[in-house]
């Protein structure tokens, strides 16, 4: 079963009981969303002039305050959520997860992608997403990982200037087309006291 078939067959699910009694649970948004899906996929139509006119032409401004940077300036806010420090990079939860145990893996040094990092910075940083994806596994339990880098503004990247790994563990019946339909995310848990589950295991971690 495709994805696309799986997420239909979901809303089904979901919706027919309110169809039933003539209410609607989709906002104007999501409905338009709903009736693509049951639509066939678009064909591929060439379009050369987007890139040059389109694409390469537009950029985000720039953020003045990076939280991955353990400064001053952030260290108030971004510490509470700091799971642990090693020599090159840091683990830490992210304050508006897409499940619990969400973590994000970045480096000390404020740079934009994994080619400015430095070999050494390059393996740590791999060694304790591997180490993370460990811990969440034992901790928890998950069915399974996303690992993923989003590298570059447009991209995804909420910030782009710093390049950061997620780490986020999944379940076979999780939530996450609530966050793709409806572009929210369900938080059943308190974040900080969540990761208290994990830290203790980041704290003994030796990366050598």
């Amino acid at each position: 079963m495709t994805a696309r078939l799986s997420m239909i067959l979901t809303l089904i699910t979901l919706i027919a009981p309110y169809q039933i009694h003539g209410i609607s649970p989709l906002t104007p948004v999501q409905k338009n969303m709903w009736e693509s899906l049951a639509q066939p996929s678009p064909s591929l139509v060439y379009v050369p002039g987007r890139n040059t006119r389109y694409v390469a032409g537009r950029s985000k401004p720039k953020q003045s305050l990076c939280i991955f940077c353990l400064n001053d300036a952030s260290r108030e806010t971004a510490e509470p959520f700091v799971l642990g420090k090693y020599k090159h990079c840091y683990a830490s939860l992210n304050a508006f997860p897409y499940a619990e145990g969400h973590i994000l893996i970045a480096p000390y040094r404020h740079v934009s992608s994994l080619d400015q990092l430095t070999r050494e910075e390059r393996s740590e940083l791999m060694e304790l997403v591997s180490a993370s994806s460990k811990i969440l596994k034992e901790v928890l339990p998950c069915d399974g990982l996303n690992v993923g880098i989003n590298m570059g503004e447009w991209t995804g990247a909420s910030i782009p200037d710093h390049v950061h790994i997620h780490v986020v563990p999944r379940w076979k019946n999780d939530a996450a087309f609530i966050h793709i339909i409806g572009r929210t995310n369900l938080v059943g848990w308190d974040v900080l006291k969540s990761g208290e589950k994990f830290r203790p295991y980041f704290q003994k971690l030796t990366l050598e």
